[in-house]
């Protein structure tokens, strides 16, 4: 018989605009019976989107040993698939207490997904409540199984992106074409030329395709200048540099004030003390550890800063963790090891001749941490 659990237990709980409404019953329904969190929206958006919310509960129970999420969209499978996505997540999909019951018991689940358009409000508080009273069962055969997930996971790979960094608008013409044949995210790297002795094309002012995520890489010494340009242009992440001239909590509100699901994160050089991101840390998205000074492409990597890279992920625990500057084929199973999440490349794509074929070679040398046999398959 599955156990009922003690009710004293953290829970984050989020949805889109199309779970919104039920969310706000069910927080309501859960309060005084558990320590409920609200991680949004705090107001109805009919033009949000569910991955960030979806990301924000997982990386929240990932961070909080011992709590629970719960998730609502109309059809309960974006939040689940999105949630999945994060390492240490085990999300399920529950549409009766039965299933939401045996997806604790059986395979001990830390975020429940709820379809807010196939259950009514009193129907979904049953579920959850279900699935919140239910322990994990401890039985070796599912904590082997649990194991072997737990496996899997950890051989799953960082994300490999080309970063253009031009000053001339032939080589971003070039270099925009080839980034579009290299998957669905780039970073653009803008430097205004008073953060660092060099100036790029200014962001604003160029085509970017709209079917890509662009992460914006703002080298620039007064960040507030430029915050009006960055949310007119809505990119998936803007990345301001810790080593400006200014306090960046003023410019990381606006950003994120924006709406939008837009993203903010924060650059730190190598000689940068990681203790400097704390005061910042809950309020950031990504953390992007510089393998060299900020400014200019074509330098050698920073093997310091793998050991930053480990201490990241405890000092913004929320945060996804990019490496960027200098990361060339030696360097990157590294940079995998120390827990990056992502990988921004230069010089080593664009300065190959056939940089698509080369960013297919950095994708390869990932392999060997996947499944061996996929390593075979696509050497073959």
């Amino acid at each position: 018989m599955i156990m009922a659990a003690s009710s004293a237990k953290k829970v984050f709980v989020a949805s889109d605009h199309g779970g919104f409404a039920a969310k706000e019953h069910l927080l309501e329904a859960l309060r005084g019976d558990y320590d409920v969190a609200d991680l949004g929206p705090m107001s109805l958006d009919p033009t949000d989107d569910y991955p960030m919310y979806a990301e924000r509960v997982a990386r929240h129970v990932v961070s909080q040993p011992g709590s629970l999420g719960i998730l609502l969209c109309r059809s309960g499978e974006g939040m689940e698939i999105a949630a999945n996505k994060v390492v240490g997540i085990r999300a399920a999909i529950a549409w009766d207490e039965g299933i939401a019951r045996e997806s604790r018991h059986d395979n001990d689940s830390n975020v429940l997904s709820l379809p807010a358009d196939l259950l009514s409000t009193e129907q979904m508080t049953k579920v959850a409540r279900a699935w919140l009273e239910t322990d994990f069962s401890q039985s070796p055969r599912h904590q082997r199984r649990l194991s072997e997930v737990s496996a899997l996971e950890q051989r799953q790979t960082m994300i490999v992106a080309p970063a253009i960094l031009v000053q001339d608008a032939q080589d971003y013409a070039r270099e925009i074409v080839l980034v579009s044949q290299m998957g669905g995210r780039f970073q653009f790297d803008f430097i205004d030329g008073q953060f660092a002795d060099n100036t790029t094309l200014d962001f604003a002012d160029l085509s970017m395709p709209t079917d890509s995520q662009i992460d914006l890489d703002l080298m620039v010494a007064r960040p507030s200048e430029w915050t009006e340009k960055i949310i007119a242009r809505r990119p998936h992440l803007a990345v301001l540099h810790l080593e400006c001239t200014e306090d960046l909590m003023p410019s990381i509100a606006a950003l994120k004030s924006a709406g939008a699901g837009m993203k903010v994160g924060v650059a730190i050089n190598p000689d940068t003390a990681l203790d400097r991101l704390a005061d910042l840390a809950p309020q950031l998205d990504h953390v992007l550890i510089m393998g060299v000074s900020a400014g200019f492409a074509g330098q050698t990597f920073d093997t310091r800063v793998l050991a930053k890279i480990e201490q990241a992920k405890i000092v913004a625990p929320l945060a996804e963790i990019g490496v960027d500057g200098g990361v060339n084929l030696d360097d990157l199973a590294a940079v995998a090891t120390a827990g990056a999440d992502i990988a921004y490349v230069n010089s080593a794509l664009f300065g190959a001749d056939d940089p698509v074929a080369r960013y297919h070679e950095f994708n390869r040398q990932l392999l060997p941490r996947l499944d061996p046999q996929l390593t075979q398959t696509a050497a073959a």
